[in-house]
């Protein structure tokens, strides 16, 4: 959405449903930069991310550009397996974004996972990220009518929203729309 949209709606949720803000995130897209603003309910029950870019060639600004207005990106839903889960995908046939081969050397250097465990990363296209509460898993199905995608999420203790794996998201999105 455009960053005035943005702040509006900011200011809508919080009054309305008394969600808090997380701290803004700036994110770089292969088109330019994006600022990322995270929204939740004081529950924690419902969390969504918005995002705003006055450069033209960023995936946000080509969404909105191409169907004309705001929408949703993508919706993540939760899952305990997420190993489980994309196997699961994988076996429905379903295609998911693929993640560049140094992502995972990328991990291998930030965090102490083991072998299998990036493998097993690698072949399902999971994204990885740690905080100091847990760990988070992500995955993203390809995208439908070239805007929309599911994200599939793990979280193990983690409090954030995937900020590190955002730049990530925005390349492979961007490659999907051209």
């Amino acid at each position: 959405m455009s960053y005035e949209e943005m702040l509006h709606s900011i200011l809508l949720y919080r009054a309305m449903f008394g969600m808090t803000t997380m701290p803004t995130v700036d994110v770089s897209d292969p088109g330019g930069l994006v600022k990322s603003q995270a929204m939740q309910t004081p529950d924690k029950q419902v969390s969504f991310t918005m995002n705003s870019s006055q450069a033209s060639r960023t995936v946000s600004s080509k969404i909105l550009d191409q169907y004309a207005g705001t929408g949703v990106n993508h919706i993540a839903l939760t899952t305990r397996d997420m190993f489980e889960t994309a196997a699961f995908i994988e076996k429905q046939g379903a295609n998911t974004m693929p993640v560049t081969a140094n992502y995972y050397d990328d991990l291998a250097a930030r965090f102490n996972l083991s072998d299998e465990t990036l493998r097993q990363l690698k072949r399902f296209n999971i994204l990885y990220d740690e905080d100091g509460f847990g760990s988070f898993y992500q995955l993203y199905t390809s995208m439908f009518a070239g805007r929309f995608c599911f994200e599939i999420v793990q979280r193990n203790g983690y409090q954030g929203f995937g900020a590190a794996n955002s730049q990530m998201r925005l390349t492979m999105q961007a490659r999907e729309l051209n």
